[in-house]
């Protein structure tokens, strides 16, 4: 009987010390948070590379464009991204931009989603996809001559380097298909309403 006293005792306490040790550990595993409001905002610069038998292609040069972008949010590894760009191109064919119009200026807000592979604050890789609106506005030197709104379909990938605390740097390459709605004769309608692009661009991260 003794025995028996003694082997549940034993048995009891043995429970008790394990069931201390296991609540320990779940007290300090630390519990992901699914849904964050850390923002992160990103500034950069890029340049578009267009391509095809389009109006930015063939009749103008481009300049390297500027662009922010703002993630208020996070759910899970998921991150909307609300954004700005700006990007000027120079006339050099007047035989398909009709003087007097020299210059263009291409600006653009949109909203995309991207997805974190790796780690936030040391290194990681996004897709992104995204969508927006555009006004492609026609200048004669500084003075705006007329505007064409359009609409953009966008999909990119960026890497993120970790260099403070709460600062990164990365690289950014995206694609941009825009429809510019424009009146002109339909032989020509996809050559001035159609663009294709990849942008490339390099900027800070702030988070």
């Amino acid at each position: 009987m003794k025995k028996f006293l003694y082997c549940c005792t034993a048995c009891l306490f043995s429970f008790i010390a394990s069931s201390q040790d296991t609540t320990a550990v779940a007290a300090e595993k630390p519990v992901e948070k699914t849904v964050s409001a850390v923002p992160q905002i990103r500034f950069y610069g890029f340049y578009p590379i267009h391509f095809g038998d389009q109006q930015f292609a063939d009749a103008y040069n481009a300049n390297p464009g500027f662009g922010f972008n703002i993630s208020p949010i996070r759910y899970k590894d998921l991150r909307l991204l609300l954004g700005f760009e700006r990007s000027t191109y120079k006339v050099d064919n007047h035989t398909l931009i009709a003087q007097p119009v020299d210059q263009s200026s291409y600006q653009s807000l949109f909203a995309a989603v991207s997805y974190s592979i790796g780690s936030e604050t040391s290194f990681c890789i996004k897709p992104t996809l995204g969508a927006g609106v555009s006004m492609l506005y026609l200048k004669i030197g500084n003075e705006r001559f007329g505007n064409q709104p359009a609409s953009d379909l966008r999909a990119g990938l960026t890497a993120d380097w970790a260099v403070y605390k709460h600062l990164s740097v990365f690289l950014t390459a995206n694609y941009v298909h825009s429809n510019i709605d424009v009146d002109t004769a339909q032989e020509l309608h996809d050559f001035y309403s159609k663009a294709n692009s990849v942008q490339v661009g390099f900027g800070l991260m702030i988070r």
